[in-house]
């Protein structure tokens, strides 16, 4: 077998271990196979955005380490364990909470990228000022 068929055969094995409809991560939107690696239950997790015990439903796919992350800041102020029974209003706190440290993370990512986004601006005014002029840039 050539090393370009099985790059390829990696490469859609990685494809099905994602399974249908899930791509990428929510938050940074990585999508290369190779760079996702192999967890318990898959490539991407499905993240319970208040913890699985207020809302199985509530969630998100992220990678690894998205998903890593948001969990550790659950940790801190959200009941997650799945033995306590809790009523409708602590749920929905668990709920707000969890939204809450998912959208925090996004609003890091989205800043770094808009951060990283104008430094490129930036230095296309200062090397290559006709960029403005390109239609595409319209």
């Amino acid at each position: 077998m050539s090393d370009e068929l099985r790059r390829e055969v990696r490469r859609e094995v990685r494809r099905l271990r994602l399974g249908p409809g899930v791509k990428a991560c929510a938050l940074c939107g990585e999508s290369d196979l190779a760079g996702l690696k192999r967890a318990s239950r898959g490539l991407i997790e499905f993240h319970h955005l208040a913890g699985e015990a207020s809302d199985p439903d509530l969630g998100a796919f992220l990678c690894l380490t998205h998903h890593a992350w948001c969990t550790e800041a659950m940790l801190v102020g959200i009941r997650i364990d799945r033995a306590e029974r809790r009523s409708l209003l602590e749920r929905l706190e668990a709920v707000l909470r969890g939204e809450a440290v998912f959208f925090q993370l996004a609003a890091k990512i989205r800043v770094s990228q808009a951060d990283e986004l104008a430094a490129l601006v930036g230095a296309l005014d200062a090397e290559h000022p006709s960029w403005r002029t390109l239609e595409s840039a319209s």
